[in-house]
């Protein structure tokens, strides 16, 4: 009978501890610090608004420069994001195909 009792919050015990295991995957190295990662359900709608922001792949290599973070996730290539004035280095256009280069 006792054992009743603690099995709900053995299960709440379980799930909680679990919950912790699932996350983003690991931060590639080169990604500035201030880069955000996307949400795991991309965007379907974004606002209009204009405030820049890079994407950045899971890689840590800028996809390109968007009209804003709800944009760039919406790209199935972007993983992070960062806002375009904060960003260490200015970035050159990506060449279609390719990686941008800093300038």
């Amino acid at each position: 009978m006792k054992l009743s009792i603690f099995m709900p919050w053995l299960a709440l015990a379980v799930i909680a501890a679990l919950a912790g295991c699932v996350g983003h995957a690991p931060r590639p190295t080169g990604l500035p610090a201030r880069a955000e990662a996307c949400p795991a359900a991309r965007p379907q709608v974004c606002t209009m608004d204009y405030r820049p922001a890079f994407g950045y792949d899971d890689h840590g290599g800028i996809v390109s420069q968007f009209a804003n973070a709800c944009a760039a996730c919406a790209d199935s290539r972007v993983a992070f994001t960062l806002p375009a004035g904060s960003s260490p280095q200015t970035f050159a256009a990506p060449p279609a195909g390719g990686k941008a280069a800093p300038r």
